[in-house]
């Protein structure tokens, strides 16, 4: 099931009904019924079925979900060769600013830090990541040095067509 990519709560929800034994006592019921999700991740992890992860040198793995993203508008490689990773910085621009770094909570040996927008609502976007050994001042300037590369052009075209939109015979203050 996982491999046909079934979420992990239907999963257990599927197991739970089906092997479930009416009637009897929970203490003698079989004990895939009480399956949890660590133990759907730790299955998963095991047999190689984790999503995105198709090798386990992180580096290997990280370029080969890059090589299949249509969303992405901009990426900075800095490769390394020491084995640790130390060194290692990816980041990536998705078409989509908050920055938020998370402390070691992804499954791979590298820091992840996202760089969210908001809508009028307050609603937070993602729109650009950074996958990197360190989170020192270094790795996060070259984060936004490629996000304002890649807002440039947007930026322009923005302001060209907001200021055409203004008449100023027309536009009252207050």
């Amino acid at each position: 099931m996982i491999m046909t990519g079934i979420p992990a709560q239907t999963i257990i929800k599927k197991l739970r009904t089906s092997r479930w034994i009416a009637g009897e006592n929970p203490l003698k019921q079989p004990r895939v019924c009480f399956v949890t999700l660590r133990d759907i991740a730790n299955i998963a992890s095991r047999y190689g079925l984790i999503e995105g992860r198709s090798c386990e040198d992180d580096r290997i793995s990280l370029k080969m979900l890059l090589e299949n993203r249509d969303d992405i508008s901009a990426v900075k490689l800095i490769e390394t060769d020491n084995p640790s990773g130390d060194g290692f910085v990816l980041e990536i621009r998705v078409k989509r600013n908050c920055f938020d770094d998370t402390f070691h909570v992804t499954r791979y040996a590298f820091r992840l830090a996202t760089l969210l927008i908001s809508d009028d609502a307050g609603n937070g976007f993602p729109c650009a990541h950074l996958l990197s050994y360190r989170m020192s001042a270094a790795e996060i300037r070259i984060l936004f040095e490629l996000v304002k590369a890649a807002n440039m052009d947007t930026a322009n075209d923005l302001i060209g067509s907001i200021l055409s939109e203004v008449d100023p015979v027309k536009f009252e203050s207050g």
